[in-house]
Formats: structure tokens, sequence, C-alpha cells
């Protein structure tokens, strides 16, 4: 079984809604996703265990970074905390080789976190909550 780096990452955001993407992947450090499916009980009376049907989909994300001293990451993030329109992504977790993981939609920004710690660095979080359709695909 071969395995992927996850340094291989790729983060492509609008600047702002309406925007082109644009690479900030050496912006952020870590990039985590979430795709859950609601599970819908089906089960009836005489069954011993339970059924179930898979209902409505989500997608969210979260970005890691260091802010930078150009105030690069902390101008795109609070350019989509003001904006009321959702943004486009394009995420390739493992890279962007032919045949690897793309996944592409519109997302709004949930929530921002900042972190300082006396013995690291200084970091924020920017959790991001999908809209309509997500597609799961693959880089070509």
């Amino acid at each position: 079984m071969a395995f992927v780096a996850g340094y291989n990452a790729v983060v492509k955001l609008d600047a702002s809604p309406g925007g082109a993407l644009t690479d900030y992947t050496a912006n952020f450090t870590n990039l985590d996703t979430n795709i859950p499916v609601e599970l819908l009980g089906t089960t009836v009376f005489s069954k011993a265990q339970r059924t179930r049907a898979p209902g409505l989909k989500d997608f969210s994300f979260t970005l890691t970074a260091n802010p930078d001293s150009a105030g690069v990451i902390s101008a795109i993030v609070t350019g989509h905390v003001q904006s009321s329109e959702s943004i486009s992504f394009e995420l390739s977790p493992e890279g962007t080789a032919t045949g690897s993981l793309k996944l592409t939609g519109e997302a709004y920004l949930e929530s921002i976190a900042p972190t300082a710690s006396v013995d690291g660095l200084a970091t924020f979080t920017a959790t991001y909550q999908g809209t309509d359709t997500t597609t799961i695909g693959t880089n070509a």
C-alpha cells in the first residue's frame, strides 16, 4: 500500500467571494476535512437490530495557519468574515498527482480561532462549512 505525505496538500480559496481561486498552500500548516452522512433510522417492529438509510450529507473543513508577516492570511479570513457570500474552494489533501483526491465547492466561514502560547508560534484556525454540493473527485 502506498502512503502519501501530508506536506503535498494543496489549498485554493477565493481571496474574496466571487474572486478567482488562488493557491494559498504555502500559508497553511494543517487541513482537516469532514464529510458526515446523516443516517436515518428505518428500524421497524420485529427487527432485532437497527436498520438505517443514508440521509443528508454535509461538508466542512478547517485550516490552520501561522500568521504571516505580510498579513495575507489574516486579510483573506477577515474578508471572509465580513462577507455574507460563500467562497469557492479546491482542496487536494494528497497533492495534485493524477488520481489524487480533490474536493471542490462553495463554503461559508463558520469561525476563526486565533491562539498564542509563550513557547510556540501564534496560530489561528479557520473553519468553513460547505453549502449546496461539494464535489468529491480526483485530480487529472
